[in-house]
């Protein structure tokens, strides 16, 4: 027992279990001794205050990174291209943040509830809410487009990446009408080599393309450092600009449809079904002095639609007939959810 708290409780005590609905250990854990003994470490009141200090830290960390994420210009393609790994680890800080804070405000335990609902605000923690469900919307909807134009952004910058590539084999082939470069069969032949290549990739072998692609920048790299190569601005150019198409292509192949799975889990709402409505007042509160804030709230609301996947996973996998009537109900009730907020 004492193994299962230290590796699942040692910070949490508050869980839900299904549909929203949560319990508190140190009520359900009341009557089992040796479950009781191995928590007491969990709510022993030095270590509630470390936890306390910590999500104060996470929650104002997490308002800033999501909230400036928000700034118009700030999520563009190539940066979320080069930082996808990164954005996906303030969202996940984020809703680590958010399930904390939002399970543990409803606490029974009087030691630990005189810590925490005074050090966290609900709209605190509902601010945190609208920040990060409008930039996970924001990130997934971009991602989604990324994932869409996957084939056409590999293909254009290949082939650009080749043409450049075939060009300055030409320019080693004394055949070109520029006199500024000697003719030189090696060179030919090596960028010859490197258009092969780089023609051979496959974006649906992400691995190896990738490992590929990193060895093509480092041989054009490398090439630079020679004379006659480093003494021509020309040449230099296109190799850079060859570099340049390879790091977008490297990009491009990271980008795959799990990166949409793992942020579905990692945004997944559905625990915070029954306890979001202690927030629905705070809601109608920011819709009365800021209209504007309905779009942060849509973005909530989608959020929301998690409830949505608990229910229907087992019914659709034992392919039962009550798949329509289940789903017709879990949206009736979000939709009741979304109205009495949306009403005022």
């Amino acid at each position: 027992m004492r193994e299962i708290v230290d590796k699942h409780f040692a910070d949490n005590w508050v869980i839900p279990y299904y549909m929203g609905f949560i319990v508190d250990l140190t009520v359900q854990w009341e009557n089992y001794k040796a479950a009781k003994a191995a928590l007491s470490n969990t709510l022993y009141i030095e270590n509630i205050k470390e936890i306390v200090e910590k999500f104060q830290t996470k929650i104002i960390t997490c308002t800033k990174k999501t909230k400036e994420f928000l700034f118009e210009g700030t999520l563009t393609e190539e940066f979320v291209l080069d930082k996808i790994n990164n954005l996906i680890q303030v969202i996940r800080e984020a809703n680590v943040t958010i399930r904390w804070l939002i399970l543990h405000r409803n606490t029974v335990y009087k030691k630990a509830a005189d810590l925490i609902l005074p050090s966290f605000s609900k709209e605190q923690i509902l601010t945190l809410i609208l920040y990060t469900s409008q930039f996970e919307f924001l990130l997934k909807k971009m991602f989604e487009e990324l994932i869409e134009t996957k084939q056409q952004r590999w293909d254009e910058d290949k082939n650009s990446c080749c043409e450049k590539m075939a060009e300055l084999a030409d320019f080693y082939s004394g055949s070109t009408a520029s006199g500024k470069v000697k003719a030189d069969a090696n060179y030919q032949q090596y960028f010859i080599e490197i258009k092969n290549q780089i023609n051979s990739l496959n974006p649906n072998d992400a691995t190896f393309a990738g490992r590929k692609i990193q060895q093509l920048i480092k041989a054009l790299e490398d090439v630079e450092q020679f004379h006659q190569i480093s003494s021509n601005l020309q040449i230099k150019s296109y190799l850079f600009e060859t570099r340049t198409l390879l790091k977008h292509m490297l990009s491009t192949v990271n980008i795959r449809k799990q990166v949409l799975i793992n942020l579905a889990q990692i945004s997944d709402f559905a625990y915070a079904w029954q306890c979001v409505k202690d927030y629905r007042d705070l809601m109608q509160d920011k819709i009365k002095n800021d209209p504007t804030s309905a779009l942060l709230l849509r973005a909530t609301f989608m959020k929301l639609s998690s409830i949505l996947n608990a229910p229907m996973v087992r019914i659709i996998q034992a392919g039962s007939p009550d798949m329509m009537s289940v789903s017709k109900y879990y949206s009736g009730e979000l939709i009741k959810f979304v109205k009495h907020v949306l009403q005022v």
